[in-house]
């Protein structure tokens, strides 16, 4: 019975042994079947992800490509309007120096004809003459810094072109120090050139190198004392040349010789009564670094003088340079004994000023010249009916009928055969931009000369556009 009881025992426990077993094993399979769904829905979720990955990144670039492209866009409007306005704002700068420098010019022609008038008068006397010409040559002071201030405005702007040609230096400095010779016999300076034999021609615009000699030596009568010394010096200094103006006048100061060449820049300590508002120098470095070239300043200080030294390249090409062309150019003493006779010459002048009108029919007749003159366009239609000049002189800014529509009508009138031949018509205008030029010559005028006008300019021209007539 022991034995039976306790085989009855085993086999229950070995049941219950394999009942366990049955329930780990149906464990282990549950968990082998939650292992293989967690493996095959990682398996999802990755391949979720692969996909998903690249199409996020795709529209994330989209996006912010979009993003870019609108911040790019409008980016570039705000610039297209800056530059806009920035151009607007050049163009109304332009037109308003060009205007200002109208209504500047015009009254200093009156004032500079009226003055050469007066001073052709021979029966004036030495006092009152010398009044007249300090009139005059404070109207110059004033048209040359008009002239300063366009030429500053043609520098920023990139519109400064130079007239390249085989250009004497000689010649430039002696032409500069007869211009300023007067100013320097007037305060007793002792004024001295030295040339040297050996410099050859240059490339380089005659008029703009003069420019800058005459610049840089009304500077130094400028601030030299009376009774001091200016020294003008041309070397050739092995590949280059050197133009040295020398004075022992008021001097700089050595803190402010760095800044001698910016625009406006005047030294604190100033010679009183001298005009200008810093210009002179500014453009002087312009307009030798144009050419290629370099200024530069020295001064022992206060009272010890100044040198300006400007270095201008030698061609490097050893052929020797075409023979310099020669051009009318404007007198440094605007005065009528400068100027070209114009005798046997017929000459209609057209301005609306009665004053400059008066005064130019005086000049030009005083050099010889029959002078016919009215105060419109209209008024010089009219005249043309029954006059026949061998040149006519106009105004271009008149009211009403400006000079233009005066220019289009005599050359209408030429053309339908109203006018006999073709007369030479020689623009008087305020205005100096180049704009201003090419519309001059497109209306079908042959010249122009601005104002204030320079008799020897004038008388020049239209001497050269008589002769090219009857050629």
């Amino acid at each position: 019975m022991a034995g039976q009881k306790a085989t009855l025992a085993l086999a229950r426990l070995d049941d219950q042994f394999r009942a366990v077993s049955d329930v780990l094993d149906q464990i282990v399979d549950e968990e082998d079947r939650l292992l293989r769904l967690r493996i095959a829905s990682q398996k999802g979720d990755d391949r979720l992800i692969f996909l998903l990955v690249p199409l996020l990144s795709v529209l994330v670039a989209m996006v912010l490509s979009y993003w870019g492209w609108k911040e790019i866009d409008r980016a570039s409007r705000r610039f297209a309007a800056a530059l806009s306005k920035a151009d607007e704002a050049n163009r109304s700068k332009d037109i308003f120096l060009a205007t200002v420098s109208h209504e500047l010019r015009n009254p200093l022609n009156s004032i500079m004809l009226s003055s050469s008038v007066v001073l052709s008068e021979q029966e004036l006397g030495e006092k009152a003459r010398e009044k007249v010409k300090a009139i005059e040559r404070a109207a110059r002071t004033q048209a040359q810094l008009i002239e300063d201030l366009l030429d500053v405005s043609r520098i920023e702007s990139g519109r400064l072109r130079l007239d390249v040609q085989a250009t004497d230096l000689a010649q430039v400095v002696k032409a500069g120090v007869e211009a300023i010779r007067v100013a320097t016999q007037a305060k007793s300076i002792a004024l001295q050139d030295i040339i040297d034999p050996s410099v050859s021609l240059i490339a380089g615009d005659q008029a703009r190198l003069q420019q800058v000699v005459f610049n840089l030596l009304s500077k130094a009568v400028k601030f030299t004392p009376g009774g001091g010394k200016i020294e003008v010096r041309l070397e050739r200094i092995n590949s280059h040349v050197e133009i040295i103006v020398a004075d022992n006048g008021q001097g700089i100061a050595p803190d402010s010789l760095l800044y001698v060449f910016d625009r406006f820049w005047q030294e604190a300590i100033t010679v009183e009564g001298t005009p200008g508002v810093g210009l002179g120098l500014s453009i002087v470095k312009e307009l030798v670094t144009l050419h290629g070239g370099a200024v530069m300043v020295h001064s022992e200080g206060i009272g010890k003088g100044s040198t300006f030294t400007v270095r201008l390249p030698l061609p490097v090409a050893t052929a020797p340079l075409l023979e310099p062309r020669r051009h009318p150019t404007v007198a440094p003493v605007g005065s009528i004994a400068c100027a070209s006779r114009l005798d046997g010459l017929s000459i209609l002048v057209v301005d609306d000023e009665t004053d400059a009108c008066h005064a130019l029919t005086k000049v030009l007749a005083s050099l010889g010249a029959t002078v016919s003159a009215a105060t419109s366009a209209l008024a010089a239609l009219a005249k043309l009916a029954s006059i026949r000049p061998d040149a006519i002189v106009t105004d271009i800014g008149m009211p009403g009928e400006d000079g233009f529509f005066f220019a289009r009508d005599v050359c209408k009138r030429e053309q339908e055969g109203s006018v006999d031949g073709r007369v030479p018509l020689v623009a008087l205008t305020a205005y100096g931009r180049v704009e201003d030029k090419v519309e001059i010559v497109a209306d079908g005028f042959d010249s122009h000369v601005v104002k204030p006008v320079e008799l020897a300019e004038l008388s020049a021209t239209i001497r050269s556009l008589v002769a090219a007539r009857t050629m």
